[in-house]
């Protein structure tokens, strides 16, 4: 099976998202599981996790004409991606990614373990992804774990810091092979 890294379009990865410019169908599927506590934590309301997964589906469903603009809303102005081997990748090589040519073609992304925690204005989500993309015809499905920190900034929700097993800029280079 082909690594997730060598074929996805996706500019942020959207590892955490499962994101891809070039769709031709959007498919966002949604399994939620109890959250769990810590003393330094209360369990994320509902409402809480219904807004961290709209935004999530936001990113995950915006087709390459509205890309730039979602992510320029939603990723905050310190935000930054910690990838392989501890790469950080920072809002500005984000955005400079999505005019990069397309390599796949985006299917679709389910999540699944959805874990939320709530700490006022900071909020932590972790999810399983499974990716589906096709590639010189193709088909296929990666699956990875993510984990985002949400803040809130001028009473909107942005994305401060993803961590994921992806590397938002190489996911983008039409060198790459499979």
């Amino acid at each position: 099976m082909k690594k997730l890294s060598d074929v996805i379009t996706a500019p942020l990865l959207l590892a955490v998202f499962g994101y891809a410019t070039a769709q031709t169908s959007s498919t966002v599927s949604v399994k939620t599981k109890q959250t769990t506590t810590t003393n330094s934590s209360t369990p994320a309301s509902s409402k809480t996790q219904e807004e961290l997964m709209k935004i999530t589906q936001e990113l995950t469903n915006a087709d390459s004409r509205d890309i730039k603009k979602v992510f320029e809303k939603y990723l905050a102005d310190n935000y930054f991606h910690t990838g392989p081997g501890g790469k950080i990748v920072k809002k500005a090589e984000v955005l400079k990614s999505i005019e990069e040519p397309e390599t796949a073609t985006y299917l679709g992304t389910d999540f699944e373990d959805i874990q939320v925690q709530d700490y006022g204005n900071t909020a932590g989500l972790s999810l399983k992804g499974n990716y589906h993309s096709e590639r010189n015809g193709e088909k296929i499905t990666e699956s990875y774990r993510a984990t985002d920190v949400f803040i809130k900034q001028k009473g909107e929700g942005k994305i401060l810091s993803v961590i994921s097993p992806l590397d938002p800029l190489r996911v983008r280079k039409k060198n790459c092979t499979g």
